[in-house]
């Protein structure tokens, strides 16, 4: 934060001529993105590329937050780069903050502000309402759990002016229509049943596959999770079949709410067959089989979405 941020930062934005108006807020972004994509992900990045499980550092670490830039530059506007920045402050256990469920919400809020700032000062409004937001979007997201009756009437009440009411509505209707997502999931590492992909393809006898290996806590898995929710027809798009196989470093609510959204065959197993078994040590991993499911194109790493359209093209050629 104090040295290699800060040149990165000046690396990337002096070769572009950008009026101070528009430089600071955007350092102010960078900084909350650095911080959610580096930083608070420590954890995960240690056990995803060095099989590190490491424990959670002391409260003092987090004084950081409280440096200048972080905090400012925010309106009661919503983003997918701020959603992540907002959403690891409210999941860092030493923060102990509960989710916001059908508390109301300037209790919540009130609760919230008085944990978070030893380490970040008081917050404004904004801030707040948004962390609000991110809390109900987390349940949407993370959990595929829907809106209650009891939520909607805080939402409505409380976000009368800010576009964050629509947001978070919006959100509640998509995660109703996924619930009728006819989307195939076998939780085979949770019933402790064993995963065979040549069984699996052998089901599928003359269709194109992709078979795509992923994790929850990978971000370019993610991306291309978004890609085919963005296509129409994600279960079998003109014929695709589309598999996921995700193992068990997943936890299993995370696992389900992605797979319900992106629609496909989902399989959740276990760590020691991804590995020991598929041969898998990297994610995202994905094969394309043609209609004799012999590999036409495999990537190790997430590919451009142009990449990848071309690659779903090719198996109808």
């Amino acid at each position: 934060m104090d040295s290699l941020l800060p040149r990165r930062m000046a690396y990337a934005l002096s070769p572009i001529n950008l009026p101070d108006s528009i430089v600071w807020p955007l350092k102010s972004s960078l900084m909350r993105r650095y911080i959610a994509g580096r930083i608070m992900t420590y954890r995960k990045d240690a056990k995803s590329f060095y099989g590190l499980e490491l424990d959670e550092v002391p409260a003092e670490f987090y004084s950081f937050l409280g440096s200048e830039g972080i905090f400012d530059n925010i309106t009661s506007t919503l983003y997918w780069g701020r959603y992540n920045f907002f959403n690891s402050l409210l999941n860092t256990s030493v923060f102990n903050i509960s989710p916001i469920k059908e508390t109301d919400i300037r209790k919540w809020q009130e609760e919230v502000a008085m944990k978070l700032s030893p380490f970040t000062g008081q917050l404004s409004q904004s801030v707040l309402d948004i962390l609000a937001a991110t809390s109900y979007i987390s349940q949407l997201e993370n959990e595929n759990s829907p809106l209650t009756e009891r939520q909607r009437t805080n939402i409505a009440a409380y976000f009368t002016e800010s576009g964050l009411k629509g947001i978070l509505f919006r959100r509640d209707e998509k995660i109703n229509k996924n619930k009728e997502n006819k989307s195939q999931l076998f939780n085979l590492a949770g019933e402790g049943k064993p995963f065979n992909l040549t069984e699996v393809l052998k089901t599928h006898a003359g269709k194109p596959v992709v078979v795509d290996f992923w994790n929850t806590w990978c971000a370019p898995c993610i991306s291309i999770l978004r890609i085919n929710m963005n296509i129409s027809d994600c279960a079998n798009r003109d014929g695709i079949v589309h598999i996921y196989v995700c193992d068990a470093s997943s936890d299993e609510k995370s696992w389900e709410a992605y797979a319900r959204k992106v629609g496909g065959i989902h399989y959740r197993i276990s760590e020691d067959e991804m590995e020991d078994s598929l041969g898998v040590k990297s994610f995202p991993k994905l094969l394309f089989l043609d209609k004799s499911h012999n590999i036409t194109n495999e990537f190790n790493g997430a590919p451009l979405m142009g990449e990848y359209l071309k690659s779903l093209a090719s198996l109808m050629e």
